[in-house]
């Protein structure tokens, strides 16, 4: 009896520790071709990031073999921020993959898009009410 009721214990405070535990929320990757950088930036909440973190992400180009980062800590209590030199051009496939230390992962893909791509996804923004006053 006493056996199961250690058992039954266990497995419950094993749960619990686990609910606390979050996952990352979102990934925003960004690929700058002319400096070979691609930003990462991973939303993932965390009270204290020296204890709770994400600790690996994985980085993959086109499916090879991945590139393996691991941390200690996060960038801050609520994201890790990333810079990585990478080489890619367009019409690459490039996964990210981030691992919290505790519970959860999440994945995203970026396909690096042609320079015309980029130049139409340009949207202009409106001009300022005082540009359009001092043309008056």
């Amino acid at each position: 009896m006493k056996k199961r009721l250690f058992s039954v214990c266990i497995l419950v405070f094993g749960l619990i520790s686990s609910a606390w535990a979050t996952p990352p929320s979102s990934i925003e990757l960004t690929y700058e071709p002319d400096k070979k950088n691609l930003h990462i930036e991973i939303a993932h909440a965390a009270h204290d990031p020296h204890k709770h973190h994400i600790r690996k992400v994985e980085v993959y180009l086109n499916d090879e073999k991945p590139i393996d980062l691991y941390f200690a800590t996060q960038t801050t209590p609520a994201s890790l921020i990333i810079d990585l030199a990478l080489q890619a051009k367009a019409g690459d496939k490039i996964r990210v993959l981030a691992i919290c230390n505790e519970a959860g992962r999440l994945e995203e893909t970026l396909i690096v898009p042609k320079e015309d791509d980029k130049k139409s996804q340009n949207i202009e923004t409106p001009k300022s009410e005082k540009e359009s006053k001092d043309k008056k």
